[in-house]
C-alpha cells in the first residue's frame, strides 16, 4: 500500500514537472498556440483582447476589468469597475456632479487615447470652472443602441450618474461589430483568453479543435431578430413619415459611401424606426426611475457627399425628434464640424465614424456649452 502511495505521488510529481517544462518552454520559445487563432481574425495576441463574454443576451460581452494594452500609437487601460478610464468610487461624493458617458467606439475613443477623447476634454473643459465634476467614459467597441442602453440598465446605473448623456452614432441601429461576429465564430477563444496558462490553452485548443467543448450560442442579428419579434402595434405619426420619407429620398450614392455595414440604411424601415423609438423610450424611462438627466448628442458621419452639403440630416432630424418625444435632450454638433471640411476629423483617410483628437475636442466643446445654455449644469 505504501508502495502505491509513493507511486502515485511520483507519477503526480513527474506529471506536474513535464507540465512546467512544457510551460517554460513555451515561454522561453514565445509560442502560445492561441496567437494563431487570434491572427486569422486580425488580432495580433491575446494580449489585445480588452472584453469578455457575458451571459446577458442583450449585452453579449463588456470590457475587461484591470486590463492594460499598449498598441504602437495608444493605450488603452479598462480599470477595475470595467471601463475605459482612472480608477473611480463606485459611490459617488455627495458634492460631486458624476456625469455618465455611454456610446460605441466613438465614445471608447477608437484608435485614440483616453485623455484626447470627447468625455475627458469635456472633463478638463468643466473642471476648469472649479465644480466638483466627474465625466466618466463608459463607452465600449462595437455596441449598438440595445447593447448600450441594456449595459446602462444592468450595470452603470449604480454608479448613480447625475447625468448620462449617450453619444449616439448612426450605425448604432446596425448589428455592424468585429466583437459580435467574433463571438459567433469562435466565442470560447475569449474564455481560454482568460487562463494565464499556455500550456493549458494549448491543451483547450486541442479539445476544442477535437468538438470536445462545444462553444455557446451567441445571437449576431441582435438588432434584426429584436425588431421583427416585437409584436408591439406601431404607427408612424406624420412627422415620423415627413422624416422617413425625406431618408428615402436621400441620394443612394451617398449611402453607399458610407457603406452598407455603418447602417445608414436602416433608418428606412419601419421596424428600425420602432427599435429607435422603444429604445430611446427605455433611456427616458431610466432616467426617471434612477433620477438622472438623459441627453443624447447626436455624432454625425464624417462624410460631405459628393455636392460638399452634410447628406445625412434627415437622418439626424429623425433621431433628435424621436429624442425630444421623450424628454431627452438633445445636443447636435453638426453645424461645428460641418463649417469646416468635416472630412478632416476623421481619426483615418477612410474611417466616417471615428473623431480624431481635433473632432473630439470640438465635440467636447460643443456638448459643454450646450449643458450650460440648457441648464443641466449651472
Amino acid at each position: 500500500m505504501k508502495k502505491t502511495i509513493i507511486n502515485i505521488c511520483l507519477s503526480i510529481f513527474s506529471i506536474a514537472a513535464l507540465v512546467l517544462l512544457i510551460e517554460g518552454l513555451f515561454i522561453i520559445f514565445d509560442y502560445d498556440p492561441l496567437c494563431q487563432r487570434l491572427k486569422d481574425f486580425k488580432i495580433d495576441n491575446d494580449k489585445k483582447i480588452f472584453v469578455q463574454p457575458v451571459k446577458d443576451k442583450d449585452i453579449v460581452y463588456e470590457l475587461k476589468p484591470d486590463t492594460e494594452i499598449v498598441f504602437p500609437q495608444y493605450t488603452v487601460k479598462i480599470n477595475s469597475l470595467g471601463f475605459r478610464d482612472k480608477e473611480y468610487s463606485k459611490t459617488k461624493k455627495v458634492e460631486t456632479t458624476r456625469i455618465a458617458v455611454i456610446g460605441d467606439s466613438t465614445t471608447f475613443g477608437f484608435d485614440i487615447d483616453n485623455q484626447f477623447t470627447y468625455s475627458k476634454q469635456l472633463e478638463d473643459y468643466l473642471c476648469k470652472k472649479g465644480e466638483p465634476i466627474e465625466v466618466l467614459n463608459l463607452g465600449v467597441n462595437g455596441y449598438n443602441i440595445v447593447q448600450v442602453i441594456s449595459q446602462l440598465e444592468k450595470k452603470w446605473v449604480k454608479l448613480s450618474p447625475d447625468i448620462v448623456i449617450y453619444g449616439f452614432c448612426l450605425n448604432d441601429l446596425s448589428d455592424f461589430s468585429d466583437s459580435l461576429r467574433f463571438f459567433k465564430k469562435d466565442p470560447i477563444t475569449f474564455q481560454i483568453s482568460k487562463i494565464k496558462s499556455r500550456f493549458l490553452r494549448f491543451v483547450l485548443l486541442r479539445l476544442y479543435k477535437s468538438e470536445l467543448i462545444t462553444p455557446p450560442e451567441v445571437n449576431l442579428n441582435m438588432i434584426e431578430e429584436i425588431t421583427k419579434n416585437d409584436k408591439t402595434d406601431f404607427y408612424l405619426n406624420e412627422r415620423e413619415k415627413i422624416l422617413r420619407e425625406k431618408i428615402r429620398k436621400i441620394e443612394r450614392k451617398d449611402l453607399l459611401n458610407i457603406g452598407y455595414t455603418h447602417g445608414v440604411f436602416s433608418y428606412r424601415k419601419k421596424r428600425h424606426i420602432l427599435l429607435l423609438n422603444r429604445q430611446l423610450r427605455k433611456f427616458s424611462q431610466l432616467s426617471k426611475k434612477y433620477k438622472f438627466v438623459p441627453v443624447i448628442v447626436i455624432i454625425p458621419m464624417l462624410h460631405s457627399g459628393d455636392t460638399g452639403k452634410y447628406p445625412l440630416t434627415e437622418i439626424n432630424n429623425l433621431i433628435e425628434y424621436e429624442a425630444e418625444e421623450y424628454g431627452i435632450s438633445v445636443i447636435n454638433p453638426l453645424n461645428a464640424l460641418i463649417k469646416r471640411d468635416i472630412k478632416s476629423f476623421r481619426r483615418r483617410p477612410k474611417d466616417v465614424c471615428h473623431l480624431n483628437q481635433k473632432g473630439n475636442k470640438i465635440l467636447a466643446d460643443q456638448i459643454a456649452k450646450a449643458l450650460i445654455s440648457k441648464k443641466i449644469l449651472p
